[in-house]
């Protein structure tokens, strides 16, 4: 049956229209309580150094800037399946740790924990991994970027599930050489060196990758750090040092489901957080614990990198701005500045008539986060 549609029929579907959006109301969603009480626990056994360390915090609120608390106070011990037992101890920074553990590699190991309120707390045993060895580490140039890859693979295919971590390690100076210094207000030949300084960050993100659905144990130029040129890393010289680990399937898949977790939140059709909990429980109530805890032989490799090796399109001079001009200072003002005062040189050499100076950071590389004490691998 056709129905006709006269000017009338618009005009009473227009005004229903507007009837129906008057009736609607606003929604206000339910206040979300800020206050979680959840346990975050971190931890590896290492068997290629006998070493185990755990990392106890409580998780924040998305909506928090404040850095997660850390759990001190907890008793953290390792255990295995046949009944020994090796207690760790508090190194700070919610960090417990010890060394000199042999592990054995057919046996489970697990970790336990009882906060300082009593609470206990137990990971799943697990078993010991073993990673193959770094093939090798690479490099290249994305676009303002330097990507740092790594290349890896298992002969057997039995590994199929990785993870990596990296430390940084940088060299770099300060704008101006100081060659004087003030002591007891008077400037003299300066006996130590404040322009180099070395600095250093470890990982932040979650590095994995899995082989499963390839039909080889390879793991090619995956990407595991990318250094922006205007950071000043790659300024002089840059040493990364990279530490692989084989993760059991179900220790992959937690760390995925992180990933997924806390790399897609805030987008319209991003998936909504799930809950990840991993292998790590309570054995007090039924609160839920965030964390997973592992044991495996690790492999490591460090690679260097050179400022004369990149391309000229990632060369970056960090010293090049107007912060760091040179003022000089007659001889007779410099008790006015204070003992805090830095100096660079002496003008002219003979007789010295003043010295120049410069902002501090421009003069002592420390005050940029680094020290003066050359690593011993460098």
């Amino acid at each position: 049956m056709c129905i006709r549609i006269t000017k009338y029929s618009w005009l009473l579907i227009f005004s229903a229209g507007v009837l129906l959006v008057a009736c609607l109301e606003s929604y206000q969603p339910p206040a979300i309580s800020d206050e979680i009480d959840i346990l975050v626990v971190d931890g590896f056994l290492n068997a290629t150094d006998g070493s185990a360390h755990v990392k106890i915090s409580r998780a924040t609120p998305l909506s928090s800037n404040e850095t997660s608390p850390v759990e001190q106070g907890a008793s953290v011990s390792i255990e295995d399946n046949t009944g020994s037992n090796y207690s760790l101890t508090y190194v700070g920074n919610g960090e417990y740790a010890n060394t000199g553990i042999t592990l054995l590699t057919n046996n489970k190991y697990r970790v336990v924990i009882r906060t300082n309120n009593g609470n206990e707390y137990s990971s799943d045993y697990v078993a010991v991994t073993k990673s193959p060895p770094i093939d090798s580490l690479t490099w290249k140039r994305d676009g303002d970027f330097l990507v740092v890859s790594v290349n890896t693979h298992d002969p057997e295919r039995a590994t199929k599930y990785y993870q990596w971590f990296f430390k940084e390690t940088w060299e770099y100076t300060s704008k101006h050489f100081s060659s004087y210094k003030m002591v007891n207000g008077e400037p003299v030949l300066r006996d130590d060196n404040i322009n180099r300084c070395w600095d250093e960050s470890n990982s932040t993100q979650i590095l994995i990758a899995s082989t499963d659905r390839l039909s080889e144990d390879i793991i090619s130029e995956f990407p595991i750090a990318r250094v922006p040129k205007t950071s000043g890393k790659i300024s002089r010289r840059y040493s990364i040092l990279v530490e692989q680990r084989a993760l059991t399937p179900e220790a992959y898949n937690f760390w995925l489901q992180l990933k997924k977790t806390t790399e897609s939140l805030g987008g319209l059709f991003d998936p909504l957080p799930s809950q990840v909990l991993g292998n790590v429980r309570s054995l007090s109530s039924s609160e839920p614990v965030l964390g997973y805890f592992s044991a495996g032989y690790t492999s490591e490799k460090r690679y260097f990198i050179r400022s004369d090796e990149l391309p000229i399109e990632l060369f970056f001079n960090p010293h090049n701005n107007d912060e760091c001009l040179l003022d000089s200072i007659p001889t007779g003002e410099l008790k006015l500045h204070g003992p805090g005062l830095l100096l660079v040189g002496a003008y002219p050499p003979s007789p010295v008539l003043g010295y120049t100076t410069s902002s501090p950071s421009c003069i002592d590389c420390k005050l940029l986060g680094g020290t003066t004490t050359r690593p011993d691998f460098w």
